[in-house]
């Protein structure tokens, strides 16, 4: 899950949690990197909403 948060220990203590309950946390960055997710949001929506359906996904690789 794409995640982003002003507070580094607070991002740090979200991943802890995300994980623990079997999530994979990716973070994003700081709040500056909310306005793009939420953008990303409204993108899968609307790919939802007008005939993608909804197990449409962001994709996101780690290297």
């Amino acid at each position: 899950m794409l995640f982003a948060g002003g507070d580094a220990q607070v991002r740090a203590q979200s991943a802890a949690f995300l994980q623990s309950i079997g999530i994979r946390p990716l973070n994003a960055g700081g709040l500056e990197a909310s306005y793009v997710l939420e953008w990303a949001a409204i993108l899968l929506m609307g790919l939802a909403r007008n005939g993608a359906g909804w197990n449409v996904a962001l994709g996101a690789e780690i290297r």
